[in-house]
């Protein structure tokens, strides 16, 4: 799979190495290598790129139509937008979907921007403590994929960080009464990407992201944030 990310920096980085680490996971889902393709604006992050991964590297603005043009985008399978910026990583996607990349991911947190681009048919990713990690679950979990594609205002994405006392601590994932249609998606637990599993127990600060529609969603944010009653 041919991945373009836009944007060098410490998101682009995380995103890279999250694919390009090979795991038990990655192996069971993914159907190809993944080739990747930087677009960098500043010479010095090109360099550190360059140092980094065996990867072609373009240095120019990722906003710009020529810029694209120059990675070979109807060669690309997915576009990244992983810039620092909200609003440049918006013209980026629209950018790239106009170019005819099939599948375009924006990294965005401002609602209005988020709205612009799904409304667009572009993938927004906003879970900010697990968005490398929910772009590999995009492109390699189709379930989860079909959630993230339907239309704006349906699905919610969301993370959760887990109270030191909550009732869900211990439990495994299987045992927990989550509604059906929300998927757990991701869990970080410190430094530690954790790909959810039915066996999968819960712990005290994990970061829980859920996929689903909105008041699924919702049902099983407050399931997962009910603390255990203190003893009288």
């Amino acid at each position: 799979m041919n991945v373009l990310i836009i944007g060098g920096g410490n998101q682009g980085q995380s995103i890279a190495d999250r694919l390009l680490t090979q795991d038990e996971f990655r192996m069971v889902f993914r159907s190809s290598e993944y080739q990747i393709t930087f677009i960098e604006q500043d010479e010095a992050t090109c360099e550190s790129l360059g140092q980094r991964y065996n990867a072609p590297i373009f240095q120019g603005d990722g906003t710009k139509q020529e810029v694209l043009e120059q990675t070979e985008p109807r060669k690309m399978d997915v576009a990244i937008a992983a810039t620092n910026s909200d609003e440049r990583n918006a013209i980026i996607a629209l950018q790239a979907e106009r170019m005819g990349i099939d599948r375009v991911i924006a990294i965005a947190r401002d609602p209005n921007y988020v709205s612009l681009m799904e409304d667009s048919g572009i993938v927004c990713i906003s879970a900010p403590y697990a968005t490398a990690g929910m772009v590999e679950t995009y492109l390699d979990r189709p379930g989860v994929a079909d959630l993230f594609e339907i239309e704006s205002g349906v699905a919610s994405l969301i993370d959760l960080e887990v109270p030191k006392e909550a009732e869900v601590i211990g439990q495994q994932i299987q045992d927990i009464d989550i509604p059906e249609q929300c998927v757990v998606a991701a869990i970080v637990r410190g430094d530690e990407f954790v790909v959810p599993r039915g066996q999968t127990e819960v712990c005290a600060g994990d970061h829980v992201v859920f996929v689903g529609p909105s008041d699924a969603v919702q049902t099983a944010h407050d399931i997962f944030s009910t603390q255990k009653e203190a003893a009288t």
